[in-house]
């Protein structure tokens, strides 16, 4: 695809809202800065860059909109070639200019200056706003009134001279009289700003207005969000940054509360971080419980110190420096000086920041059960397993798989034993649940609705766990096709900084390999090499109040102890979760056939014939041996004890000296 047309729609003349199901045709928000589009009246290709506009704004190739949209007819030339419309012939149009001299715009604001000077009976709204400005907005800002009792702002220069008049007309439809290509407003004010001092960016020209009355040194684009003004250099379109160049102190950037406004705000504060890289840029946030679309007014209507938006900046995110894209060669020197962000354990162990972790295991291993114990000890930062330490951060659950009454009933034990070790149920606002949604079909490709969902939530810097991996697509995972899968899987990760734990199944164990192999793992190879941290269960056919777990892939040298030894996770009932149990020295011996247990129900007699002892000989041992079992040889009872003892029934302590393992004994059914 060409991709100068997605470009040219994405950041010359970004299309707010914009949908797409294929990826080429989109629909969005009209970019014509007299349509006030809150309908996605606009179409528009990033194949070939045709575009029309429902209204009759545009219509025709992306070389027509950019010529409609002001741009040099020279600099337009690059998106005509072989695609316009095909009954579009070439014109040879100069730069748009005003039809209005500045003269005649100085004369029309004076005149609405007048207007607003004598208005009679004005709306409410422009008398809360007029207030909100501290009687600086006529002589400051040079606002006005026309005819229709709409509020006018000129746009004014660095020189002084008015440019274009911006009617403020929620009635009918907002509209520029004059030049209305994008810029930086207020541009009068701009250069006076103390470069010692914070700048900030918010959205629309009220708002630079009214934070700009109130003390702080305020900028906006004049036609959207998601906007950012150009400049020509050497030929080419670029972003114009230059008010912000010598901005010492630093830039902070708050629009409105809405999808459109913080992708606006992020959009520019990485494009000032890639220009400036040594600037300090903070993005701030809103609290949760504020509506949908509130701004700076906003929290000076609210307060006459603008708490709501401080408090916004207060608990804003400071960009880093943008990292370059593509292969780069570095100095040794100067890569020992690069800054990048550190992995941490989440859950030491097991889950590291920003990075995919995977449990795998065959039905009825509890892997379900477990993922949720991993989002209650993420959400509360109580040790995982009772051994793992555990890094408290907010973790959103996904389900696909298990009914959600069935998900109540499995957590109600759960809660209530984290609220007991927490001490109270304030860890449960960490976490967040996402039920399986009744009405979906299983097997198709849900991972649209997880980035959806996570931007909804703003779930940055935090975990993710997927149950399950399998139940998430439409594409087999055994196959190939899991590349497409683990593609979308880590443009999101990376897009939220997530930290993702997945639940997969594992292929049919064959026990005759009798051991956990990360090859067992369902999407095998291609799937397991993308991830960090594989861990497996399985279940043991000697008991079953404990499965096995196993790490079969480590990330950090933190594992190696761990890593390649199974151990024994014990389950506990009554809270529900399970908890680290011993190491297993012979795996093997937990993959035999039921018929092989003779040796459990040999050792059981034993242990109820002497439970007044913990310990015993062979002496004693031979004495409460079964009446079938009497006849055992010496050699055949050495090697029954040396089997007890490694399947961890029994200990043995020294010579001639054994001790029971009671916990274990008292398992055995």
């Amino acid at each position: 695809m060409d991709d100068r047309f997605e470009h040219l729609f994405k950041y010359v003349y970004p299309i707010e809202n914009s949908k797409t199901r294929d990826g080429i045709q989109h629909t969005g928000r009209c970019p014509h800065p007299d349509h006030p589009d809150k309908n996605n009246s606009f179409s528009y290709r990033t194949d070939d860059g045709r575009n029309y506009c429902h209204l009759g704004c545009f219509g025709g190739g992306a070389y027509d909109l950019c010529i409609k949209m002001g741009m040099d007819e020279k600099e337009a030339r690059k998106y005509f070639v072989n695609n316009s419309n095909g009954a579009y012939t070439s014109p040879k149009p100069t730069k748009a200019k005003s039809t209005l001299t500045p003269s005649q715009l100085d004369a029309l604001a004076k005149e609405y200056v007048k207007n607003l000077q004598h208005i009679k009976n004005p709306p409410k709204e422009l008398v809360q706003r007029l207030d909100l400005m501290n009687r600086m907005g006529i002589k400051e800002f040079g606002l006005g009134v026309d005819n229709k009792k709409a509020l006018t702002i000129p746009y004014i220069n660095q020189n002084g001279i008015i440019e274009g008049i911006y009617h403020h007309d929620k009635v009918n439809r907002p509209y520029v009289e004059g030049d209305g290509t994008n810029r930086w407003y207020p541009m009068h004010k701009i250069f006076d700003y103390d470069r010692d001092k914070w700048m900030y960016g918010v959205e629309g020209e009220l708002d630079a207005i009214v934070g700009n009355c109130n003390g702080i040194q305020t900028f906006t684009s004049t036609t959207g969000a998601l906007s950012i003004p150009f400049k020509t250099e050497d030929g080419k379109q670029v972003v114009d940054l230059d008010i912000i160049e010598h901005c010492n102190r630093g830039i902070r950037i708050l629009k409105d509360n809405d999808d459109t406004g913080i992708e606006g705000g992020r959009r520019l504060g990485e494009k000032i971080k890639e220009e400036y890289p040594s600037h300090k840029v903070v993005l701030g946030k809103y609290r949760d419980g504020l509506k949908k679309g509130y701004d700076l007014i906003d929290a000076r209507i609210d307060s006459p110190t603008m708490d709501n938006f401080f408090d916004a900046i207060d608990r804003g995110e400071e960009l880093k420096k943008p990292k370059k894209k593509g292969l780069y060669a570095l100095g040794v020197k100067s890569f020992m000086k690069e800054e990048y962000v550190k992995t941490e354990p989440i859950i030491k162990n097991f889950l590291y920041s920003n990075h995919i972790s995977i449990i795998g295991g065959d039905t009825g291993t509890m892997k379900s059960w477990l993922g949720m114990q991993s989002a209650c000890s993420v959400a509360s930062g109580i040790d995982f397993l009772g051994y793992f330490k555990t890094t408290p951060q907010k973790c959103m659950l996904i389900q696909f798989e298990n009914e959600n009454s069935d998900m109540q009933d499995r957590f109600k034990d759960m809660i209530a034993y984290f609220d007991k070790m927490y001490g109270s149920d304030e860890w449960q606002e960490n976490l967040l649940i996402v039920p399986k949604d009744d009405e979906g079909q299983l097997f198709v490709d849900m991972w649209k609705e997880v980035e959806k969902v996570m931007k909804e939530n703003d779930w940055y810097d935090a975990v993710v766990i997927i149950d399950n991996l399998y139940s998430s697509t439409e594409v087999d995972i055994s196959t190939p096709e899991v590349k497409d899968v683990l593609r979308e899987i880590d443009s999101i990760k990376r897009h939220f900084r997530a930290s993702m734990l997945l639940i997969a199944h594992t292929n049919k164990i064959d026990h005759k390999v009798k051991d956990l192999k990360i090859d067992q793992i369902q999407g095998n190879k291609t799937l397991v090499s993308q991830v960090s941290n594989v861990i497996m269960l399985g279940k043991s056919s000697l008991s079953n109040d404990f499965k096995i777990m196993k790490f079969v892939k480590c990330r950090s040298d933190e594992n190696r102890d761990l890593e390649e030894t199974p151990f024994k996770i014990h389950w506990d009932e009554e809270n529900a979760i399970f908890k680290k149990g011993a190491m297993i020295k012979d795996i093997a011996l937990h993959f035999q056939p039921n018929k092989n247990r003779w040796e459990l129900e040999l050792i059981n007699g034993v242990y109820n014939s002497m439970k007044v002892r913990t310990w015993f000989t062979r002496e004693l041992f031979r004495e409460h041996l079964p009446e079938k079992y009497r006849d055992m040889s010496k050699t055949k009872e050495g090697r029954l004890l040396t089997r007890l003892d490694k399947w961890g029934y029994i200990v043995w302590d020294d010579y001639d000296h054994y001790t029971f393992v009671i916990n274990e004994i008292e398992g055995i059914e």
